[in-house]
Protein backbone atom coordinates (compact mmCIF):
# COMPACT_ATOMS: atom_id res chain seq x y z
CA UNK A 1 0.00 0.00 0.00
CA UNK A 2 1.38 3.41 -0.33
CA UNK A 3 1.41 6.00 2.11
CA UNK A 4 0.43 8.76 -0.15
CA UNK A 5 -2.51 6.79 -0.85
CA UNK A 6 -2.81 6.05 2.87
CA UNK A 7 -3.44 9.51 3.96
CA UNK A 8 -4.92 10.45 1.24
CA UNK A 9 -8.35 7.69 1.89
CA UNK A 10 -7.46 8.91 5.51
CA UNK A 11 -6.62 5.21 6.86
CA UNK A 12 -3.72 6.37 9.30
CA UNK A 13 -4.83 2.92 11.16
CA UNK A 14 -3.91 0.66 8.12
CA UNK A 15 -0.70 2.62 7.56
CA UNK A 16 0.77 2.45 11.22
CA UNK A 17 -0.04 -1.91 11.10
CA UNK A 18 1.05 -2.35 7.45
CA UNK A 19 3.61 -5.09 6.77
CA UNK A 20 4.62 -3.83 3.48
CA UNK A 21 6.41 -0.57 4.90
CA UNK A 22 10.10 -0.93 6.13
CA UNK A 23 11.21 -0.09 9.63
CA UNK A 24 11.97 3.88 8.86
CA UNK A 25 9.11 4.68 6.40
CA UNK A 26 7.37 2.78 9.02
CA UNK A 27 8.40 4.90 11.91
CA UNK A 28 7.86 7.98 9.56
CA UNK A 29 4.51 7.04 9.29
CA UNK A 30 3.70 6.88 13.12
CA UNK A 31 5.13 9.81 13.51
CA UNK A 32 3.15 11.74 11.01
CA UNK A 33 -0.06 10.01 11.80
CA UNK A 34 0.25 11.24 15.49
CA UNK A 35 0.51 15.04 15.67
CA UNK A 36 1.65 17.09 19.00
CA UNK A 37 -0.89 18.69 20.68
CA UNK A 38 -0.56 22.66 20.94
CA UNK A 39 0.04 24.11 23.87
CA UNK A 40 -3.19 26.13 24.58
CA UNK A 41 -1.83 29.70 25.81
CA UNK A 42 -3.00 30.38 29.29
CA UNK A 43 -4.10 34.26 30.61
CA UNK A 44 -0.92 34.36 32.86
CA UNK A 45 1.33 33.30 29.57
CA UNK A 46 -0.20 36.06 27.37
CA UNK A 47 1.63 39.22 27.18
CA UNK A 48 -1.56 41.25 26.10
CA UNK A 49 -4.02 39.93 29.01
CA UNK A 50 -7.25 42.39 29.12
CA UNK A 51 -7.54 44.45 31.98
CA UNK A 52 -8.97 43.57 35.49
CA UNK A 53 -12.42 46.14 36.23
CA UNK A 54 -12.02 48.92 38.00
CA UNK A 55 -15.11 48.79 40.43
CA UNK A 56 -16.46 52.69 40.94
CA UNK A 57 -17.81 51.80 44.11
CA UNK A 58 -14.98 50.42 45.63
CA UNK A 59 -11.48 52.12 44.33
CA UNK A 60 -9.61 54.33 45.68
CA UNK A 61 -9.06 57.46 43.76
CA UNK A 62 -5.72 56.82 42.48
CA UNK A 63 -7.68 53.70 40.66
CA UNK A 64 -10.58 55.72 39.74
CA UNK A 65 -8.23 58.60 38.11
CA UNK A 66 -7.01 55.58 36.04
CA UNK A 67 -10.21 54.33 35.48
CA UNK A 68 -11.79 57.60 34.30
CA UNK A 69 -8.45 58.03 32.24
CA UNK A 70 -9.23 59.51 28.85
CA UNK A 71 -12.84 60.56 29.48
CA UNK A 72 -12.36 64.56 30.47
CA UNK A 73 -13.11 63.39 34.09
CA UNK A 74 -11.14 65.37 36.37
CA UNK A 75 -9.68 64.93 39.99
CA UNK A 76 -12.33 67.42 41.15
CA UNK A 77 -14.87 65.41 39.93
CA UNK A 78 -13.73 62.11 41.34
CA UNK A 79 -13.31 63.71 44.67
CA UNK A 80 -17.55 64.26 44.18
CA UNK A 81 -17.70 61.09 43.54
CA UNK A 82 -15.78 59.59 46.74
CA UNK A 83 -18.03 61.71 48.64
CA UNK A 84 -21.50 60.24 46.96
CA UNK A 85 -20.54 56.81 47.18
CA UNK A 86 -20.06 57.31 50.99
CA UNK A 87 -24.42 57.65 51.23
CA UNK A 88 -25.30 55.50 48.02
CA UNK A 89 -23.39 53.00 45.87
CA UNK A 90 -24.28 52.42 41.74
CA UNK A 91 -25.35 49.98 39.27
CA UNK A 92 -25.87 51.95 36.60
CA UNK A 93 -23.83 54.46 34.46
CA UNK A 94 -27.11 56.55 33.76
CA UNK A 95 -27.58 57.14 37.83
CA UNK A 96 -23.97 58.13 38.31
CA UNK A 97 -23.89 60.62 35.13
CA UNK A 98 -26.90 61.81 36.48
CA UNK A 99 -25.37 62.45 40.11
CA UNK A 100 -22.41 64.26 38.53
CA UNK A 101 -23.31 65.52 35.62
CA UNK A 102 -21.45 64.00 32.96
CA UNK A 103 -21.89 65.64 29.50
CA UNK A 104 -22.82 63.32 26.15
CA UNK A 105 -19.39 62.71 25.58
CA UNK A 106 -18.28 61.63 29.04
CA UNK A 107 -21.40 59.00 29.52
CA UNK A 108 -20.04 58.08 25.83
CA UNK A 109 -16.73 56.98 26.68
CA UNK A 110 -17.47 55.44 29.87
CA UNK A 111 -19.83 53.08 28.44
CA UNK A 112 -17.29 52.22 26.01
CA UNK A 113 -14.67 51.13 29.02
CA UNK A 114 -18.04 49.83 30.83
CA UNK A 115 -18.53 47.25 27.55
CA UNK A 116 -14.70 47.02 27.45
CA UNK A 117 -15.00 45.51 30.70
CA UNK A 118 -12.40 48.25 32.06
CA UNK A 119 -14.82 49.36 34.78
CA UNK A 120 -17.59 47.86 36.62
CA UNK A 121 -20.00 48.68 39.16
Amino acid sequence: MDIKLCFRENCVGVARTSTKLSGDRRHRANAISTPTPTPTPTPDSTSASPPTAININKADKALLVIAFKGTRVNKTTIDKLINLRQRKSYIRLESLASDLKFTDAVRKKLQEKLNKGEICF
